[in-house]
């Protein structure tokens, strides 16, 4: 229908010319004559790119802590590229600019690989390498700072170590003193019924003493009254044989001395008790005030065995503590000397991003373009172009039926109007593209209609290419390919060689 075909999609024209090449490789090229088209020396250009470099900001935050409050080493842990990057360095994307400084080539000159073309303000990037080494300086530091944060450590663990034999000495002293408070104490307690009931007997055998001490002068009163009423004796001479004095008399002054020396023991005895139980009532009271008094002593020795022994849990859980912190701080050391040993590559990077500032030639060529001095370019952006040795190749576009008339190796000549010789320069097919495309818009063509077409590239060959070492590259030349048909020798299929 013809609406159908006036919407035929586009992309029925590659089926149509993979269709006549398979129609070429059954039934073999052919044409009726020569094809006649226009193209272009190929214009081979090495383009060279401003570098992506690093340039320093200044950091804000600079001798502040984090505002998280986390150390360093914890920083760096969280955030593995804060290990591995500077503050201050700041990556230029395609969105940073730098300044040409200067220029060292212009258009039309011949350069050689490794030539300079271009320096770029470096002036950044020589700060960069004084942030690189100071930042290397800086991670080399922490190395003695966390060797001497260890020593540290075994100071404090040696502190903590006499501090805790004191308190072990001060607990043994304390329980010593405890287990003689409390050995006394425990006399005491027993000594103070023994001493109470010796002190009863003292006073009850006073208190019987004294009962008997008014009967005895009782008696020695009486017996002195019944010694007054005995009649004196009457005094004559002596005789041999002279009676003895009344033996009533005598007897009764006998008694009255026993009486006398019965009474003397009894008021020395008396005296004694009243001594001893005054001895046991002081004594008795000293064991009053003593008894509490070791109770005292005994509650503040088992508080401060209390408080000792609180003293020296936390002096444990402060050496635990230690020695978990000097583990840290040699697992943190190992860290900075891995970190002081990276901080170095950093120069590296830093000195080759100095080195990067001056660009290069990658290629031997003819100068084509250099960018102007002062100007402003992105990461990437053009510097420089350079034109690589000669041209002798020409591309052109054929419709998907004249690429089916050619195969690779299909001779070919080229003329044109600038040519200095009315000879004709030999070539010959060397790639066929695979697919149909949209041609150029300034490729000049005899179908007003061509909207596909298949790039067909062409190379100088035999002794006219040699007279002519070079074409003026982008230069329109003139082309007539002999189709496969009239060359035995060429082979079909888009490829290329």
């Amino acid at each position: 229908m013809p609406g159908r075909q006036a919407s035929r999609p586009p992309w029925r024209a590659p089926v149509l010319f993979l269709a006549a090449s398979l129609v070429v490789g059954l039934l073999g090229c052919a044409g009726p004559g020569r094809i006649s088209v226009s193209g272009n020396v190929d214009d081979e250009l090495v383009i060279v790119q401003a570098p992506q470099l690093e340039i320093p900001q200044p950091d804000l935050d600079a001798g502040f802590a984090p505002a998280s409050g986390e150390q360093p080493g914890q920083e760096a842990a969280n955030d593995p590229s804060a290990a591995t990057s500077s503050p201050v360095n700041a990556r230029t994307t395609l969105g940073s600019w730098n300044r040409v400084a200067t220029v060292e080539v212009i258009e039309g000159d011949e350069v050689q690989a490794g030539q300079v073309l271009v320096r770029l303000d470096s002036e950044a990037l020589h700060a960069n390498v004084s942030v690189a080494r100071a930042n290397a300086k800086v991670a080399a530091s922490q190395v003695p700072v966390l060797n001497s944060a260890i020593d540290k450590t075994y100071d404090k663990e040696h502190d903590v170590n006499s501090a805790l034999k004191k308190i072990n000495k001060a607990i043994r002293q304390l329980k010593s003193s405890r287990t003689t408070l409390a050995a006394q104490l425990s006399q005491a307690q027993r000594q103070l019924p023994q001493l109470e009931a010796q002190r009863a007997q003292v006073q009850s055998q006073r208190q019987q003493a004294r009962e008997k001490l008014p009967q005895v002068n009782q008696q020695l009163d009486e017996l002195k009254s019944v010694v007054a009423q005995l009649p004196a004796p009457r005094p004559t001479a002596p005789t041999p044989s002279a009676a003895p004095a009344s033996p009533n008399r005598q007897q009764l002054l006998a008694q009255i001395a026993r009486l006398r020396q019965a009474r003397s023991q009894l008021q020395n005895g008396l005296k004694q008790l009243t001594e001893a139980e005054a001895q046991l009532s002081a004594a008795i009271a000293r064991l009053h005030s003593g008894i509490p008094r070791l109770e005292n002593a005994i509650r503040k020795i088992d508080d401060g065995l209390a408080k000792a022994r609180t003293q020296r849990t936390k002096l444990r859980r402060a050496k635990t503590k230690i020695i978990d912190a000097r583990s840290e701080l040699r697992r943190t050391r190992k860290l900075a000397v891995v970190a002081a040993q990276a901080a170095t590559v950093g120069i590296d990077v830093a000195e080759n991003q100095k080195l990067l500032a001056t660009v290069t030639a990658p290629a031997s060529g003819l100068v084509v373009y250099a960018a102007p001095n002062g100007q402003v370019v992105a990461a990437g952006a053009t510097v420089a172009k350079i034109r690589e040795g000669t041209s002798n190749s020409i591309t052109t576009w054929l419709s998907p039926v004249q690429v089916a008339q050619i195969c690779l190796g299909s001779q070919a000549s080229l003329h044109a109007d600038w040519m200095r010789t009315t000879e004709r320069l030999d070539a010959e097919v060397t790639l066929v593209g695979d697919r149909a495309d949209y041609p150029p818009t300034s490729f000049a063509t005899e179908e007003v209609h061509l909207t596909r077409a298949v790039l067909v590239r062409l190379t100088l060959t035999g002794p006219a290419g040699h007279s002519h070492p070079s074409l003026p590259p982008g230069a329109p030349v003139d082309i007539e390919i002999l189709p496969a048909a009239y060359d035995q020798g060429c082979s079909t299929g888009p490829t290329s060689r």
